[in-house]
C-alpha cells in the first residue's frame, strides 16, 4: 500500500513539475497572443503602437521584444471609459501605475496631439475604434481576429 501511495505521489509531483515547466517555457497569456503576433507583423520603424485595453498593455509590455516594447502607448481616458464600458476601474489601475513606475501611458487627448499616425492594438468589441473615428481619425482595421486583443487598425490623423 504505502508503494503504491508513494509511486502515486511521485506520479502527481512529476506531472506538477512538467505543468510548471511548460508554463515557465511558454506562459498563457490571456486573450494577448494574439496581438503579440500581430504586433511582430508591424513594419520595424518607430511608429507608437496604442493599445487600447489595460489588460493587453501590460502582457504585451512584459513580454514583447524591447524593440515594441519602445513603441507600445497605453491610451488612458476614464471619463470615455465610464462611458463606453460602465466602469473606471482599469483607467484608476493604469494612472496609479503610471504615477508609480513611469510607463508610457498617456491621455487619449495627448495622444491625439502627440502622433499623426499610430499603429493601435485592441480587443473586439472596444469603442476606441469608434471614438477615433468620432475626432476625426481615419481607422483602416489590418487584420480581425476572434480571441481578446484580436485585431489591430491602422489610425491616420486626418488633418
Amino acid at each position: 500500500e504505502r508503494s503504491g501511495a508513494a509511486l502515486a505521489g511521485f506520479l502527481l509531483l512529476a506531472a506538477m513539475v512538467a505543468l510548471i515547466q511548460k508554463a515557465v517555457e511558454k506562459p498563457l497569456l490571456l486573450g494577448t497572443d494574439e496581438a503579440l503576433e500581430e504586433t511582430m507583423d508591424f513594419p520595424r520603424d518607430s511608429t507608437a503602437i496604442v493599445v487600447a485595453d489595460h489588460h493587453v498593455f501590460m502582457e504585451l509590455y512584459h513580454y514583447t521584444s524591447q524593440q515594441i516594447r519602445n513603441r507600445l502607448v497605453y491610451s488612458l481616458s476614464r471619463d470615455q471609459d465610464i462611458l463606453y464600458l460602465g466602469y473606471d476601474t482599469g483607467a484608476l489601475l493604469m494612472d496609479a501605475i503610471r504615477r508609480r513606475y513611469h510607463l508610457p501611458i498617456v491621455a487619449y487627448k495627448e495622444i491625439l496631439k502627440r502622433y499623426d499616425r499610430f499603429y493601435m492594438v485592441s480587443v473586439p468589441g472596444h469603442y476606441l475604434p469608434a471614438l477615433l473615428r468620432q475626432d476625426g481619425c481615419r481607422v483602416t482595421v489590418l487584420q480581425e481576429g476572434t480571441w481578446s486583443a484580436s485585431y489591430v487598425v491602422l489610425v491616420d490623423k486626418i488633418r
